[in-house]
């Protein structure tokens, strides 16, 4: 659908489509096929959802552990997988860990949803948002290391990932 209406586009405003061809970010797109292929991989084997069950389904009835462990699991895990099909792994995991332990409030929800978001800060691979940006600073002769990455963004996403804590511990006891 989408080459579809770059086709009707293409023909309507005439545009060169070689130098349109040569603007494209080809490294990003490659990296994202190679990446969504690797999970997909991952998916269909089962590993992604081994390690959910394994680790999440093993922590006990204490919902302030639960909590804590979604929200630190999904925050490390999102760092290193892409975090929607890691988070749509995670949706029965969540639910049956509320049918075991209900937890009010969403609280669970809420640290999956705090984890996978603020842990795909942790690296490059993390979120797609990073992926473009050291695209970007790449293109513009600033290229930045994996690692290098993850040794700026490491401190404020462990920052950011406590103040969740915090802030979920703190609703959880109102609420319970």
């Amino acid at each position: 659908m989408a080459l579809t209406v770059a086709m009707i586009l293409f023909t309507i405003t005439r545009m060169d489509i070689e130098h349109v061809l040569l603007e494209v970010e080809w490294s990003t797109l490659l990296f994202f096929a190679g990446l969504f292929i690797l999970v997909g991989a991952m998916e269909e084997k089962g590993v992604i959802e081994w390690v959910a069950r394994n680790i999440f389904l093993r922590v006990g009835d204490n919902p302030y552990v639960m909590v804590l462990m979604v929200l630190w699991v999904s925050g490390i895990a999102s760092g290193f997988i892409d975090n929607i099909p890691f988070t749509i792994t995670m949706i029965p995991v969540v639910r049956m860990m509320l049918e075991a332990n209900p937890i009010p409030n969403n609280t669970l929800w809420w640290a999956l949803s705090l984890g996978a978001c603020l842990g795909g800060n942790l690296t490059v691979i993390g979120a797609s948002a990073n992926i473009v940006s050291v695209a970007i600073l790449k293109k513009s002769g600033h290229p930045i290391s994996f690692f290098e990455y993850a040794r700026w963004s490491a401190p404020g996403t462990i920052l950011s990932m406590i103040v969740a804590s915090l802030v979920l511990m703190v609703y959880l006891w109102i609420f319970l």
